[in-house]
């Protein structure tokens, strides 16, 4: 570190000093924390003879240029210097008074011959560190005595001569000058200040020698004046005789004072306590009157709790109007508990309110699971302490429903068992009671047929036969007793291409039932008593057959069934107009030849040669082994793809016998030849052909 020195550059060192020659100095200021810098650059020469030339210095990157006088020094004995610049350039230290690395540079455009040798520029620089400047601060302390409700005294000391003083009452946000006389010690006394008011007190000074201030740590301190609260216990307002606790300072024992409740901004009570005894945090109790219990339940009806703010007002008058400083203030919950304040809620009664179900068990306490509907009528429950009631909820097996009324329509449970039903009375609070029985739901299914036929009597007559069989749930209400039964078992018929149905016709009484199975059967299905039931076998009819128990239409069996159209086996038709001869039909209700079959007729297991039908386009003729006549037309779709001998439309005829062998013989319509083929083990040889000329 220095605050001078010099540098050089001769290009020809050491058998020459031509070149450029430096000096340097600075002068420093503690207060500023800076260094001014002064270069002062020379010429150095024996004989030199050129015009002026330019060049420039730098100074901690400050550079500025210069031009040089012209040189005409023909013959000299001694190494001369000549002063080509001067320059100064203020340098700042780091906050910490230290500066290193500082650049000092020169440089001079010479463009000269010299020695033999042509120079263009000669440059010179180096690098210094500056002694360190003090920036060291004071060490401070601070004392404050002499408390007062506006003012107090502040002493403070400095390690080394200070000479500006300032004291802050925030902390160090604002600050106001006290004293100006160097020293290591000054004091103060600050007044205007507000009673019970607390206070952060640091003081600073400013060191002589540099300007560097100090500042003291802050001390905490509360002027006197109004009582002060300390704490303020949670207060459980709905009980009895509920009693707010707190704790106070007080510093004059001829103070008044006034506790206030606020919820929020609105005063909720004020009462006047007289005065107490000075002293630090002293336990005090506060009694609530009826009516400021009251009065504190009233501001939250609807909530548990609030948080008040309590306000102690200081007075100096027991007229409570010469109040002392600000209200000292806490906060504290004001609040209720579900033991005391939940309401009171005691019964209720429920039963099955839908009539089917409950005639189907004979009582209606007993529910049946997905059908009855369960209906809850409440005792009112009492709200305490300012709440209301607010609503009901019914808690049993899946359901959970809430009500505003004390009648409830809860509806199906499709839980089955011996269930738990929770009835709850619920407050504007959140407060709530609950009351809960158990109820017997029973497990339910409705009617069920197992089996069933339904079929004309013989397949062709009018007569109609009916059986079935099945199951109904048990509803066993006490356990034991079954109450359940066959209400309804009838029928309702129509005409399937008609719309409406006849009447219900009842054959209940001819259900015989075995515990809770029942079954049915007739050969002739009535209509009454005396009448059977005739359905035209030329038509075909729609059947509607119901079955319900004891919960009648909530679950009925429905079965729909057709009774298709009669088929006589055999038909015997007289002559008539348009047949003058007798008819027989088998399988064809309306011959319309002396023997008419509907379908095919064979002998020892083989079908007669005869028509059978059209082949249709997709029908191959490998496929064909069984005996008939098949007629091929166009639609026929001809081809040798499908195995016919031509792609042309004919008469196929097959003949064949019961061990698989066949013979096929196809005629096309152009009479022009006759093809054979015959298969044996399961295939068709090729088709050979007759023709005519």
């Amino acid at each position: 570190m220095a605050l001078s020195g010099s540098f050089h550059y001769y290009p020809n060192e050491p058998t020459s000093q031509f070149g450029l020659y430096c000096e340097w100095t600075g002068t420093q200021s503690k207060t500023g924390n800076y260094t001014d810098v002064t270069l002062k650059v020379y010429a150095s020469y024996k004989t030199l003879s050129i015009s002026q030339r330019s060049g420039y210095v730098n100074i901690n990157g400050t550079q500025e240029s210069f031009t040089s006088a012209p040189f005409d020094v023909p013959t000299a004995s001694t190494w001369s210097k000549r002063l080509l610049k001067t320059k100064t350039v203020r340098v700042y230290h780091n906050s910490n008074g230290t500066k290193s690395n500082v650049l000092l540079k020169a440089s001079w455009d010479c463009q000269c011959h010299y020695s033999g040798e042509w120079i263009e520029n000669v440059t010179a620089q180096t690098t210094v560190t500056l002694d360190t400047i003090d920036r060291t601060a004071p060490t401070v302390t601070c004392s404050v005595s002499n408390i007062t409700a506006d003012s107090l005294d502040i002493s403070a000391s400095a390690s080394v001569t200070s000479d500006i003083w300032e004291y802050s009452t925030d902390n160090g946000t604002n600050w106001t000058q006290f004293s100006t006389t160097a020293g290591t010690t000054a004091s103060t006394s600050v007044t205007g200040l507000t009673p019970n008011t607390t206070y952060q007190v640091v003081v600073r000074a400013r060191k002589k020698s540099n300007h560097v201030y100090g500042s003291s740590t802050a001390a905490e301190i509360t002027t006197l004046g109004g009582s002060v609260l300390v704490s303020v216990n949670n207060t459980a307002i709905d009980v009895a005789l509920p009693s707010i606790r707190f704790a106070v300072t007080v510093y004059n024992s001829t103070y008044y004072h006034k506790l206030t409740v606020k919820n929020g901004s609105t005063e909720v009570l004020s009462v006047n306590l007289g005065t107490y005894t000075a002293g630090t945090n002293q336990s005090k109790t506060y009694s609530l009157l009826v009516s400021q219990r009251t009065a504190l339940l009233n501001q939250i009806p609807n909530d548990v709790s609030f948080t008040a703010t309590i306000e102690l007002t200081t007075f100096t008058d027991s007229g409570y109007t010469s109040q002392i400083g600000t209200a000292s203030t806490k906060t504290a919950l004001m609040y209720t508990t579900a033991a005391t304040s939940k309401p009171t809620f005691t019964a209720f009664t429920y039963s099955d309110s839908r009539t089917i179900t409950a005639n189907a068990t004979g009582n209606n306490q007993v529910l049946i699971k997905g059908y009855s509907l369960l209906s809850i009528a409440a005792t009112a429950g009492t709200a305490k302490n300012g709440a209301s009631i607010a609503s009901y909820s019914v808690e049993i097996g899946d359901v959970s429903k809430s009500f505003t009324s004390t009648t409830m329509s809860v509806g199906a449970v499709d839980t089955s068992g011996t269930l738990s039903l929770k009835v709850t009375c619920i407050d504007s609070r959140g407060y709530s009671t609950s009351v809960t029985k158990n109820v017997k739901v029973l497990d339910y299914t409705k009617p069920n047929v197992s089996s069933y036929l339904l079929r004309r009597k013989n397949e062709i007559e009018d007569v109609i036969q009916l059986s079935f069989s099945g199951s109904f749930c048990e509803i066993k209400a006490d356990g034991s007793t079954d109450t359940n039964g066959l209400l309804y078992a009838g029928y309702y018929y129509k005409q399937t291409d008609e719309e409406n149905w006849s009447s219900f016709i009842s054959f209940k009484n001819d259900v015989t039932v075995s515990g809770n199975n029942f079954s049915f059967l007739t050969e002739q299905l009535m209509v009454d008593a005396n009448t059977a039931l005739s359905l035209d076998p030329d038509r075909s009819w729609d059947m509607h057959i119901l079955i319900r128990d004891k919960l009648d239409n909530l679950t009925s069996f429905d079965l729909y069934l057709v009774i298709t159209q009669g088929t006589p086996v055999i038909a015997l038709r007289k002559r008539n107009s348009t047949y003058d001869f007798p008819r027989v039909g088998i399988n064809q209700p309306e011959p319309t030849a002396a023997l008419d079959v509907g379908g095919d007729i064979k002998m020892n297991g083989v079908r007669i040669l005869g028509y059978v039908g059209v082949l249709s386009s997709t029908d191959d003729l490998n496929d064909f082994d069984e005996q008939g006549f098949f007629s091929a037309t166009g639609t026929s779709s001809p081809t040798t793809a499908k195995h016919y001998p031509v792609a042309t439309a004919g008469y196929l005829e097959v003949f064949s016998a019961t061990n698989g062998e066949a013979m096929q013989r196809y005629t096309p319509h152009t009479c022009d030849a006759i093809y054979l083929r015959y298969k044996t083990r399961g295939a068709w040889n090729a088709w050979k052909s007759a023709a005519f000329v």
